[in-house]
């Protein structure tokens, strides 16, 4: 019955271990244009967040889609972390994909041209 017991307490835990260990989860799907130079960017350089570029002149070098079951800001840091590998200078039309519980964000990666 002792065996049981502990068999019983034990499992439990596991389970619950299991899958927090999953919470911070992130996928990315990249979809790469081209176009750009082709050099990834260093991982310490900041990625802008445009909503709208305005007159600035750039070059679209992707589309990512990035998430999982993770927290919203561990998504967009998987987002941007893409971003870098495609040379992208910033990401522009964010949004968050509706219709999950998961947080998962959309964009465009784009360089700035001119420069």
């Amino acid at each position: 019955m002792r065996l049981l017991a502990k068999f019983c307490t034990v499992i439990p835990s596991l389970v619950v271990a299991a899958a927090l260990s999953g919470c911070s989860s992130t996928s990315a799907t990249v979809w790469e244009f081209g176009g750009g130079d082709g050099r990834a960017r260093d991982q310490a350089q900041p990625i802008e967040v445009v909503q709208d570029p305005g007159q600035m002149s750039y070059r679209t070098v992707g589309h990512i889609r990035a998430g999982g079951n993770t927290h919203a800001y561990d998504a967009m840091e998987r987002l941007k972390d893409e971003a870098r590998k495609l040379g992208a200078h910033a990401i522009t039309n964010v949004h968050r994909v509706t219709g999950t519980d998961e947080a998962i964000y959309e964009a465009d990666a784009i360089q700035w041209t001119g420069w």
